[in-house]
């Protein structure tokens, strides 16, 4: 019974965490860093992708 409860908070908490970084990356002062965050992400991809050929 404890574990199925944890189980439920913790997919509670990971649903509510992702609402908060939703919200946080609409923010006017945080939308810079994920910005740059989601273009860092790009970059190392493409990086991988022309190394593999």
């Amino acid at each position: 019974m404890m574990l199925s409860a944890a189980l439920v908070n913790i997919k509670q908490g990971a649903g509510g965490f992702k609402q908060n970084m939703n919200a946080a990356s609409k923010n006017v002062l945080l939308r810079g860093y994920f910005k740059k965050k989601k273009n860092n992400a790009n970059d190392k991809e493409e990086n991988k992708r022309r190394n593999n050929r």
